[in-house]
């Protein structure tokens, strides 16, 4: 099979506020719910993000699938790392990439979650700042979440709000694509098909 450069499938810009990661212990993880537009491998995943104070360690993004409510079962594919103390301290926030290089294919029509998990402790001094809506849930094919560190429970309480977020594929290629000369600079994985 053949994939297509990189481009946005699913995305909310719209934020009105910011959600502390990892400040407390029902804060310690986020995640984002979305629905896959078109089929083909995740390749990146844009939080907007600052810090508060020092917060040392790094950020991580997983994918999961999705109980309808919750992320479950193991990881799908596992990002990138970023490191905290690189983020900004602008309270506007910045846009930082987590790269996802397991070629997890997604399948269009299919609800998965992203999370962010920081690999430090709950901490009311160094943390994370998660740009975010409360207001109007305008992503409405997902939703926030967030995990207790006490309770190893996802909290199921964000209904309405949703994360700053970009999610990125390399969209499957129709079958007479596949049969190009594998020079062609758009194809990610050029592979002879037989036929």
């Amino acid at each position: 099979m053949a994939y297509g450069v990189s481009e946005i499938d699913q995305q909310n810009t719209t934020a009105n506020t910011y959600w502390q990661l990892n400040n407390e212990d029902a804060n310690h993880r986020g995640a984002q719910k979305f629905k896959c537009g078109v089929t083909g491998l995740l390749d990146k995943w844009i939080w907007k993000l600052y810090k508060v104070s020092s917060p040392t360690g790094t950020l991580t993004a997983k994918l999961y699938a999705s109980d309808g409510n919750s992320p479950t079962g193991a990881a799908l594919s596992t990002s990138s790392t970023v490191d905290p103390a690189s983020l900004t301290t602008n309270t506007v926030g910045a846009e930082y990439t987590f790269e996802f290089p397991d070629d997890y294919e997604l399948q269009e029509g299919t609800y998965y979650w992203v999370t962010i998990e920081p690999s430090w402790a709950p901490d009311g001094t160094n943390h994370v700042r998660m740009i975010h809506e409360t207001a109007t849930n305008p992503y409405t094919d997902g939703n926030h979440n967030r995990w207790n560190y006490d309770t190893e429970v996802w909290m199921d309480d964000q209904g309405t709000n949703d994360d700053y977020f970009k999610q990125y594929v390399l969209p499957l290629l129709p079958v007479e694509y596949m049969r190009l000369e594998t020079n062609q600079p758009y194809l990610r994985k050029p592979e002879v098909v037989a036929y």
